[in-house]
């Protein structure tokens, strides 16, 4: 409905529940992850980081989130993306309007992005951060 009423159709997609090989599709068809995250009203902060955004910046694409819970260790603000308070919507369009005007440093900031992950968030970094704890135990 809020497209509809803002001319947004043809702009703005809400894909739904997708298949992984989509997500990865649409991540190299796309300019900019928007992924904001909030603690729930019960206190809920489902806890880490979303892998979306994870694999989103490892596919070298700048994110929009928030700061809430681990995010800020995978996105850095100003660096790989940009990050707001959580429930400030005003902050979120700003963060978005930002990267839409100065388009020319999305290949910069996700280049760092990919980088990033590469280095901090790798499949073989986070198995030995797994073992390791698990012979911690």
């Amino acid at each position: 409905k809020v497209i509809g009423e803002n001319n947004l159709k043809g702009i703005v997609n809400l894909l739904g529940f997708q298949p992984y090989e989509t997500l990865i599709e649409e991540f190299y068809r796309n300019h900019v992850f928007l992924s904001p995250s909030v603690t729930a009203a019960d206190g809920d902060t489902e806890g880490g980081a979303p892998v979306t955004i994870i694999e989103a910046a490892a596919s070298g694409m700048p994110v929009v989130s928030t700061n809430h819970c681990d995010i800020p260790h995978v996105v850095q603000h100003g660096e790989t993306g940009l990050l707001v308070a959580e429930r400030d919507v005003s902050a979120l369009v700003h963060a978005l309007e930002n990267l839409i005007t100065h388009q020319d440093i999305l290949p910069e900031m996700g280049k760092k992005g990919s980088d990033f992950i590469a280095k901090n968030h790798s499949i073989e970094l986070q198995a030995i951060r797994l073992k390791n704890i698990y012979e911690g135990l």
